[in-house]
This record gives C-alpha cells, structure tokens and sequence, in this order.
C-alpha cells in the first residue's frame, strides 16, 4: 500500500500542463488451486479492475479462484 501511496501522490509538470497520477493495484497470490501463470495473471488483472471499479487509487485483492 506504501509504494501506491507514493505514487499516487505525484505530480507531473511538462511545460504548462500539470500531470495528476493515479495507482490502481489489483494483487492475486499463488495457491495449489492456481494451475498456470495464466490463471494467476487473469486473477491479478480482474482485482485491477476491480480496484479501478471502485474508485481507482486502491489496492486490491482477488478474492476467488478460476
């Protein structure tokens, strides 16, 4: 949660336009119910989405399993 923290509280300044950064995390975790790097992958990604669902500049975990 500190790195996206960091992050998120950035502020790019290129020439006259000021840039506001956002961090969404979506964090999934390797179990014996995991079968392939994929799996793991679409995991990780749909908590992305998730987190970028609830309002963007959060972490989150997935919560179930392919």
């Amino acid at each position: 949660h500190e790195l996206q923290r960091q992050l998120s509280h950035q502020h790019l300044v290129s020439a006259d336009h000021e840039l506001t950064v956002t961090c969404s995390v979506g964090v999934a975790w390797f179990h014996s119910d995991i079968t392939s790097t994929e799996s793991l992958l679409k995991l990780a990604d749909q908590a992305l989405y998730a987190a970028k669902a609830k309002g963007r500049n959060r972490v989150e975990g997935a919560l179930r399993v392919l």
